[in-house]
This record gives structure tokens, sequence and C-alpha cells, in this order.
């Protein structure tokens, strides 16, 4: 008998049934197992386990019969290492396949001439989620996970197991449902990687089994009958429907969703990975190649980082590197525009990025100096705090910091964009290398109705009249012994640059005997160069000496931001807006 369905070799065919089948159903797929299947079954003590192990079975049968020919019950299996399952009928030494089943669904992938692996699901609460993936996971899987809202944080972990589950067993991983997380395909080469699948089971209430179409690697060649059926399986009609990727072949998508462009499929020999050693302008300014992407520090993620600060979702400081304060600003801006939420830079995001900045315009650009960038004073910073009082203003230590701060980077970044220039001797006309921060291509500065700070994940929101998030500023809250508030309060005033009065007895962490004392302004002030003052007695909202720290320390209760981002509220921020501190 000839096949009735047939299978490219570039194809893959993932099938999804049910394994909540009735008591009758049940007894006809028992009866229809071979005399050792049975008998495996008679050892099985959970009936959870009989069910997974008969109807995967069952189906198995069904589906590979109408790639080979035949009945089902010519069908046999072999065993491989590690326990796999394999064919051994003389028409199937072509195909490969591999199965799995979580909650209620059973998934069947096939292929042919190569391994294959799938892996699925079913999303529920992980408890110490954040644990697991600091020991299992990568570093950027983890420091995904670690921004991901508490809300969504289930699901990404299971999205990322599925990713690691699927290679070993070869590796074809498919997001099933409403309620499944999974993902990736690839081939058994060794040089092509997981990528990930946001296909949709289609929802078949009249049959238990349904599939989706075959992906396959050619050029966008997805395709599949999509009226064919199983007709082996009485009752139920098996129906081909869509698959959102292809395989790490290199191929391009298929269909509209995919959760990694195709474009991501290649070798990841192919292009080697830069690093922080490898940043100037040139690499800055070059349009990043996919595996640059992901890179986790470097010349990609500095323009990123760029294009992030010109769109308003603030990194603190652009200093090439993928850290916590990056992957939130690369969240919401993500989930701002619709895209998929991975808190990771991939080309989609990239993409978005360079429409909403503008264009593909050069992210560092050369500036002629001028008297004002190189006006002082710069003084040297005693580190105590009454040392401090002494000062006439806490004033920029140096031409080079005063420029860092300006151009919302690092001195360290400075240095690199400009290598061999000494700072400290330019002169008014003097040309220099710095970050193309200020655009006016997302849409100006818009005004803020309502500020919202989230205390767990260390961010500020600021929000437009119609809803819309238009500033995302990463932040540093209070500590334990410190706490920022909780509850609804609004702004009363704004202070350019301000003093700061030191008052020992409102610090856990400072005796209060201690005297007070009365700090000068300046951009190395404790408080910066602005203070937004709250309803909320001593709490405001504030810029600092140290930007770096941004997200990573804590405060005594009070919202820190760089003072870049604090100037940049505090200008489209209003007396009496609305402030709200979430936990």
């Amino acid at each position: 008998m000839s096949p009735s369905i047939e299978l490219p070799a570039d194809a893959v065919d993932v099938w999804q049934g049910r394994l909540d089948v009735d008591d009758n159903e049940m007894d006809g797929m028992l009866g229809s197992l071979s005399a050792s299947e049975q008998s495996r079954v008679g050892g099985l003590l959970e009936e959870r386990a009989v069910r997974q192990y008969v109807v995967s079975r069952v189906l198995q049968r069904q589906i590979l019969a109408a790639y080979a020919g035949g009945s089902p019950t010519d069908i046999r299996f072999g065993v491989v290492a590690m326990g796999k399952p394999t064919l051994s009928h003389p028409n199937t030494n072509h195909l490969t396949f591999n199965t799995t089943h979580s909650g209620s669904l059973v998934v069947i992938a096939v292929t042919s001439g190569r391994e294959v692996g799938v892996d699925l699901e079913h999303v529920r609460p992980i408890p110490k989620a954040l644990q697991l993936a600091k020991r299992f996971f990568s570093d950027s899987e983890f420091r995904m996970l670690e921004v991901t809202p508490d809300s969504e944080r289930d699901r990404a972990f299971l999205e990322v197991w599925t990713r690691r589950e699927g290679p070993p067993k070869r590796a074809v991983t498919v997001c099933g449902g409403g309620s499944r997380a999974g993902r990736t395909a690839s081939s058994r080469s060794p040089r092509e990687h997981p990528v990930s699948l946001s296909g949709r089971f289609r929802s078949e209430t009249s049959s238990s089994v349904s599939s989706l179409r075959r992906a396959t690697t050619g050029r966008c060649g997805c395709r599949g009958n999509g009226n064919g059926t199983l007709p082996e399986l009485p009752g139920r009609q098996m129906k081909l429907a869509s698959i959102f990727a292809a395989l790490t072949f290199g191929a391009a998508a298929c269909a509209p969703r995919v959760s990694v462009p195709t474009d991501e499929i290649e070798p990841a020999e192919t292009v080697g990975e830069l690093g922080m050693d490898d940043v100037n302008v040139e690499s800055v300014n070059m349009s990043p190649s996919v595996p640059m992407l992901r890179s986790s520090s470097g010349p990609a993620i500095v323009r990123a980082q760029i294009l992030l600060d010109r769109a308003r979702f603030s990194v603190g400081v652009i200093n090439g590197t993928a850290g916590k304060n990056t992957g939130l600003a690369l969240f919401w801006f993500q989930k701002s525009q619709g895209l998929q939420t991975t808190s990771v830079l991939d080309s989609a995001t990239y993409e978005r990025l360079v429409t909403v900045t503008g264009g593909a315009a050069p992210v560092v650009t050369r500036i002629v100096v001028d008297a004002g960038l190189l006006a002082g004073p710069f003084i040297v910073l005693p580190k105590g705090v009454y040392a401090q009082a002494k000062l006439g203003c806490l004033c920029y230590a140096s031409v080079t910091e005063k420029l860092a701060e300006r151009y919302h980077t690092t001195l360290e970044m400075m240095r690199k964009l400009n290598p061999g220039v000494g700072f400290a001797a330019l002169r008014p006309g003097d040309q220099i290398w710095v970050p193309a921060v200020e655009t006016n291509s997302a849409g100006g500065r818009p005004r803020v109705s309502r500020i919202e700070i989230a205390k767990k994940q260390s961010y500020l929101h600021a929000y437009d009249a119609a809803g819309r998030l238009v500033y995302h500023f990463p932040s540093t809250l209070g500590s334990q012994y410190d706490p920022s508030p909780t509850g609804n309060f609004r702004v009363t005033a704004v202070a350019w640059d301000p003093v700061f009065r030191y008052n020992p007895a409102l610090f856990a962490d400072v005796p209060d005997n201690k005297p007070r004392a009365m700090l000068p302004p300046g951009p190395n002030s404790p408080v910066g160069r602005v203070w937004i003052a709250l309803s909320k007695e001593h709490v405001g909202i504030h810029g600092t000496p140290t930007p770096e720290t941004i997200g990573y320390a804590s405060s005594h209760g009070c919202v820190r931001l760089t003072n870049w981002d604090a100037v940049s509220l505090a200008r489209a921020t209003a007396s009496g807006t609305p402030v709200r501190f979430i936990r």
C-alpha cells in the first residue's frame, strides 16, 4: 500500500493528540496493541502512565503507517540508546520520530533521514524558578528570567526549559495550545542551534487528534494537504493545521508568528562574537549581524543601549554589557511594541528600535567641543559627608566625568570611543566621538500624567494622558531597613540643584547621635541634580553621583535615578502628578 502522506526530505510534521480519551476508546486502543505492548501495560501501576503509553503508542502506529504505507499493525518498534524508540519496519527505515506528553496532550514529531526530538510542558507554577535557572540555565537566560514580571515568569521558565530539553532528544520543541509552553527545532548537525517556534495547535473539539502543517527548509516551503486525513483511525479525522517556523537549516519563515526570526537560523560559528575589547566607533556604528545581537557585551549591546535610550527606555548607564537594566529596558520596549517579551535582543526587537528612533543614523557621532562642555569647576571629591559639607559645590571631578554624564555613559566608554584623547587637555573647537543619545525621532518629550514605581523590579514608569508608557527608568529603591513606601502619593514640587540636608535620624545605618549637615548642590550630591518632592515626608525622586549603581544597590527609601533620567523626568512632570508605589 502506498503512503497516504508524503514527507519531503526537508520537512518535519508535528502531530498533536489528546490523552483524555473515554473508557470505550481506551478499551479499543488496548486491544490494538501487540502482545509485548500489552505486557508492558500490565506492569504500569498508575492509570495516568497507562493512558499516556497506550494512547501515544496507538497514535504513533496510526501516524507512522500513513507515511510508510500499510496497516498500523505492521509498524514495528525497536529501542536505541537511552531507551529512545525507533522503527524496525523495512518501509520505515528512512523515518524518525519522537514523542512527548504533558497534561492532557501528546505531541509526535516525524521527519526523514535525520534525528528529531520534541518536548512539551504544561504551564504551571514553578517553585524556586530563579534558583533553578541560576543553576541550570545560561547567564543570558537567567538574566531574562530575572527581569521577567512574576506573573509571566513560570511560562518564561518553561519555554527555556523546553528549549533545553528538545535538543538532547533531537530536537523539535513545540508550543501547544493556549496553556502549553514549548519550543525549538534543529537537525542533527552540531553546527545548528535550537530555534523557537510559537505556533498554536488548532483546537479540534470533535477529534482527539490534530496536527501541524509540515515546515520545510526550502524557500519558505511550508506546505501540506490541509484536507488530508488518516483513515486508519476510525471516527477521527486528523487534519494538517499550521506550523509557524522552520527548522534550523537557514530557512525562511513560512507563516507570520515566528518567535525567533528565521534570518537568525544560521550556524553560530559563522561570525565571531565581538566583546568589550572590540568596542570602537566603527564597530558600534556598524549594523550588527544576528550572532552579534546575541552577545552579552560588546559593540552590538552598546548600539542597542543607545537606541533604547533614544526611545526613552533607559538602561541607566550605557556600558556595553547586557545586564539587568538592559534586560528590563528590552522587556518593556518589546511589550510596548507588541513584540514577544524575552528581555533579549533579537532581530525583530533591533529592527523595531531602529524604526522607532528614526532610522539607521549613526549611534556614535562626532561633536565639536565648546566652552560650556569644558567649563568647571572640577574638584577633588572627599568621601566623608562632613568633609563634603565644607565644599562650595559637589561639582564634577573631571572633564571626563562631565562628558560621560552628559552622554549617559561611563568614563571607560568615552575612552574606548576616543582612544589616545586626553580629555583634560581638550580645548574649544576640538572634536570627540560621543553616543548620540538625543534625537527628536521618538516624538519629542511627552508630558507625564502619572508615575508608577515597581519596588520589587526596581523601575519607574511614567505614562501620558492616554495611558501610554512614555518613559522607562531603572531605579534604586529602599532596603529592608529603610523601605520605600507603598501606596498613592503625588508630586509636590521640583527643586533644581538642591541642597541636601543630611539627617542621621532618617537613616537606619547611621547612629542618631551623629550631627546633621548641609551638603552643597552639584551633580555629585547624594540627590544629584534634581529633587522631585512627593507628598510622603522625606521621600522623593532624585539623581545620584554613582549612576553605575542604579538598579543594583538600595536607597534609604527614596527613588534614585541616574542624573540624566531624573532631569528628563523632572522636565516632563508637574506638581500634582499622581505617583503610585507598587510591590
